[in-house]
This record gives C-alpha cells, structure tokens and sequence, in this order.
C-alpha cells in the first residue's frame, strides 16, 4: 500500500476494463485477475480502475442463466461487501466508481432474476434474488455515501 504503483498501471486497467467486452470472460474473469482487483480496490492510485474493470465483468452481456452463474462464480457480492469492509476499516470514504459498481450488480441481478422469473417461474429467479437480497446493504451504502 506504501509503494506507488508504476506509471503504466492506470493505463493498463483502463485498457483493461475498454476490451472486457470483447474478450473471453473467462480470462478476464478468472480468479487470478479477480483477486488483483479485488486487492487494488484497496489502492487509492488504482482504486478507480480497479472499480471500471470489475463493473465490465459485471455487466458483461449474457443469457440471464450463465450471467447467474458468472455473477455467483466470482462471488461478487462476497468480494464487493468485502472490498467494502476494508475501506470502512481503513476510514476511507465509498468512492462515486465503487458506487456506481455496486449499483451496476445490483441492477444486473435484478435483471437477471426479472428475465429469469419470467421464463421459468419464481423458483427459476430464486439464485439472483437471494443475491439480490445478500447485495441490499451495500447497495443502500453507496446510496448513502456523498
């Protein structure tokens, strides 16, 4: 935390978070770049890129079934509430991107769960509510934040 990042860093995490669209979510996605976010949340230098990167893996574009499954397989809520946590620990204040990524899964689950619902019935949306329900606290966090 003590170290500044190099120079090329910012730019690497917007270039990054630009291309999310258009690569494999599965790169982007996996566990080893999701803990480098979920670690430079806690960086103010790269906080900001750290939040526009993970709010593209969020609301990368998919079937209401898979996005489920996406948003659950990298435990968005868990890292975001988490991320979170250490920031009031730390006495940092929420920041407006790490707002605005709290609000963008709390949409995407809504969605997913909307879509889901209609489909198949309450039982087929009952995954994305419960996430939904799990994402409540931090969604009205942000909300309150300045």
């Amino acid at each position: 935390e003590g170290v500044a990042p190099p120079p090329w860093a910012e730019k690497a995490l917007g270039i990054a978070a630009h291309y999310t669209v258009w690569v494999d979510i599965g790169l982007l996605g996996s566990p080893r770049f999701l803990a480098l976010y979920a670690s430079l949340l806690q960086q103010p230098p790269l906080h900001e890129g750290a939040c526009h990167c993970l709010r593209a893996v969020v609301e990368k574009r998919m079937e209401p079934a898979p996005k489920l499954q996406h948003l659950q397989s990298i435990r968005a809520v868990e890292m975001l509430s988490a991320a979170h946590e250490g920031m009031v620990a730390r006495g940092r204040p929420l920041t407006e991107p790490f707002a605005a990524l709290v609000a963008q899964c709390s949409l995407e689950l809504l969605d997913v769960w909307d879509r889901l619902s209609q489909r198949g019935g309450e039982a087929a949306g009952e995954g994305a509510a419960d996430l939904l329900r799990a994402s409540m606290p931090l969604l009205l966090a942000a909300l309150a934040s300045d």
